[in-house]
């Protein structure tokens, strides 16, 4: 067989008059290139924004850092003033030359460590002032004191009204600057206060710049508005007004902004002082020229990057789509050649093992069917005539079949008519073919055995009706006497159970009576161990007031002996003069508090004497109280024991009397079920008699033959 031609991939072909314009190749090539440009441009973009996103978290990371270096900066630096002072605050012997106002022994002591302080802690003022806000002394500055700092400075009021140390942010002089005020203090006294601190100044800011690597600045407010206390960049502020003024309010913002091609990350915090209130803006910002240029490289080498994969993949589909369409090309080929009935050639790709060798072994089925179709054609038209010849054989058969059949039904139904009106005496006789004979042989078996069965059915139906006319007879006249026994034996068990009712209420009411007695033994026994125990306890009290009057003795020996050493003290108080007059009056109030004690003593010895004679009775009326409880005790034993006599009794005469009712209520129960009993077994006699008698109609609509009873049954009544 001859094999299809191989078709360019860039060519066009016609299928059945359908000329392919749109090559698939092409759509595969185009369709991949799309998919992967698109996926190439995702990546890219994701990735650029996640690096984008990554460099502003640096930016912002490295800005807060930097902002928070310059807060613990000045935080640390208000450390050290406060370290400072309180130093110079708790000096010995301070305190004494400010009240004898030698400011000499001061500048003296401080002379070497002040330089010392102002280079290595970046310390500039060191000030004390006095109470009334007048410096008394300037260490920084010898020459000049006597001026009033309070007006200008308020931690030095609330360091005075809180009497403890502060130190932070505050206005002086300069502008804003980090202070510590510790008070000096003698005998508990405050006497100066000792202020040091230092300006927010160029040489502070330079400092940290250096340290941290960023630029800063102070934008101070004043009752003109903002302006820079200090700057270590020549735009003195990033910021606009706005923004100083938000930020102030207590906004933090953090920007980038663009300064002749360079690039700044700026982050503004407000400025809080000691006392909690915003007095300036801090601006720190940071050169991020370079990480926005990596930004910007990062951003184009993704794009080229993602461009140069693009183009690469599409050449790969352009190949792939190539290689694939030719194969498809040739299966669709072979197949219109398939379709215009050539089946002398081979179908092209059958050894490939992807998609395309499966097509063309479908193919291939097709080829396959369409040959095994010829074939086919070919053998039916020799076996049309075969058939036919056959044809005509089977219904010559069907025919005489058919005929046998319906004889053969006819006479089934006949015999099946005279079944169903009740003839049991009827026969087949008519001859059947071989094919039917077993029928007719089963048929007439069966009306045999039908017809001796029914004349069984009616002589023994006969002797059911004769015998259940008498049982019902014998059972009317059971029910009648069972149901005389029930009616007085239900009248001697209501009887019983009155009786036993009674003999019961008596016995509950004698349990009672005993229960109430013992009761009240138990309570006249508790009763009289409560009065025993009143007893002991009243004589306890008594013992106890005798006690008391003992101790309210020993007070009144205690008072009287107060008493006098209060009278010799005031008497030595007023030998000493003008030097004793305050331990005289001690004396004389704690004589009159010994007179008051032994006052108080006599009263309260009164009193325990009038109860102690209370007590003394209460315990004779206790005793004659326990006395006659014990009488009543032993009453109520004897009544309790009489009691539960006659419950005994009562209960021995109750059980009897329930035992006997029980039998006789048993009696009534079984003469009861027996009544029922009887009462079921005629009503079943009854509907046997009657079934029976249905019976005998049913089985007398047959025709059983000379044998069977010549009469019909009947039932007899009962008499």
């Amino acid at each position: 067989m001859s094999s299809p031609s191989p078709v360019p991939a860039n060519s066009t072909f016609k299928s059945h008059g359908v000329e392919v314009r749109s090559p698939l190749w092409k759509r595969l090539a185009l369709t991949g290139f799309a998919i992967v440009l698109f996926a190439c441009a995702a990546v890219g973009v994701l990735s650029y924004l996640r690096q984008s996103a990554m460099d502003d978290r640096a930016i912002e990371t490295a800005l807060d850092q930097a902002s928070r270096s310059v807060v613990k900066a000045i935080d640390a630096q208000g450390k050290t003033a406060l370290a400072t002072a309180a130093t110079i605050a708790n000096e010995d012997g301070i305190a004494n030359w400010i009240v004898a106002g030698d400011r000499d022994a001061i500048i003296k002591r401080y002379a070497a460590a002040v330089p010392a302080l102002e280079s290595q802690g970046g310390l500039q003022f060191f000030t004390i002032d006095m109470p009334n806000g007048i410096a008394f002394l300037r260490l920084h500055d010898p020459a000049h004191f006597g001026d009033d700092t309070s007006k200008r400075r308020k931690m030095f009021g609330a360091v005075l009204r809180q009497n403890k140390e502060m130190a932070g942010l505050e206005i002086g002089r300069a502008g804003v600057g980090i202070f510590a005020t510790v008070p000096i203090r003698l005998d508990g006294n405050i006497v100066a206060v000792v202020d040091v601190g230092t300006e927010l100044g160029h040489e502070f800011f330079s400092q940290l710049k250096r340290s941290n690597g960023v630029e800063i600045a102070l934008q101070m407010l004043t009752d003109d508005g903002f302006h820079t206390q200090n700057a270590t960049f020549a735009e003195k502020t990033y910021l606009s007004p706005d923004e100083t003024k938000s930020v102030l309010r207590g906004s933090a913002l953090r920007k980038l902004i663009v300064r002749q091609d360079a690039h700044f990350a700026v982050a503004a915090t407000p400025l809080i002082d000691f006392s909690g209130n915003a007095i300036a803006v801090l601006e720190v910002a940071r050169d991020v020229t370079a990480m926005m240029h990596d930004q910007s490289v990062n951003l184009w080498l993704t794009l080229g990057g993602s461009l140069a994969i693009a183009v690469g993949a599409a050449a790969l589909f352009v190949l792939f789509a190539v290689s694939l369409a030719r194969p498809i090309r040739d299966l669709t080929q072979g197949m219109n050649r398939l379709a215009s009935g050539d089946l002398a050639f081979d179908i092209p790709g059958r050894g490939r093992s992807d998609e395309i060798g499966a097509m063309a072994a479908a193919v291939q089925v097709f080829k396959d069917n369409a040959v095994a179709l010829d074939h086919a054609t070919k053998d039916r038209a020799r076996l049309a005539g075969e058939t036919e010849a056959e044809r005509r054989h089977n219904e010559a058969a069907r025919a005489k079949t058919a005929q046998e059949q319906s004889s053969a039904v006819r006479a089934i139904a006949s015999g099946l008519s005279h079944l169903s009106s009740g003839d049991l005496t009827y026969r087949i006789e008519a001859a059947f073919s071989a094919e039917y004979q077993k029928l007719k042989e089963d048929f007439n078996a069966a009306v045999e055995r039908l017809q001796e069965t029914m004349q069984t059915i009616a002589g023994a139906t006969n002797d059911i009706l004769s015998g259940s006319g008498d049982i019902a007879k014998s059972a009317d006249d059971l029910s009648r006497r069972t149901e005389q026994q029930a009616a007085a034996l239900e009248e001697t068990s209501a009887s019983m159970s009155e009786v036993t009712k009674a003999v019961h209420a008596t016995a509950e009411n004698a349990r009672h009576g005993a229960k109430v007695a013992t009761s009240a033994k138990s309570n006249a026994e508790q009763s009289a161990h409560i009065i025993k125990d009143t007893a002991d306890a009243m004589s306890a009290i008594e013992e106890s007031a005798r006690k008391i009057v003992n101790i309210i003795g020993v007070i009144d020996e205690i008072a009287f002996q107060t008493n006098l050493l209060a009278l010799n003290a005031g008497v030595e108080a007023a030998r000493a003069g003008d030097a004793g007059r305050g331990f005289a009056v001690v004396a004389s109030e704690v004589r009159a508090l010994a007179q008051r004690s032994a006052e108080a003593a006599k009263e309260i010895k009164g009193l325990i004497s009038a109860s102690t004679v209370q007590v003394e009775r209460g315990v004779d009326l206790v005793g004659r109280t326990a006395d006659a409880m014990r009488q009543i005790a032993d009453q109520v034993v004897e009544m309790s024991g009489l009691v539960g006599s006659i419950a005994t009794s009562s209960d021995e005469q109750a059980e009897g009397l329930s035992q006997v009712n029980t039998a006789v209520t048993q009696m009534d129960h079984v003469t009861q079920q027996n009544a029922a009993m009887v009462e079921e077994s005629t009503s079943a006699v009854h509907a046997l008699a009657q079934e029976a008698d249905k019976l005998g109609r049913l089985v007398g609509q047959f025709k059983l033959g000379a044998d069977a009873s010549a009469s019909r049954p009947r039932m007899r009544k009962a008499g």
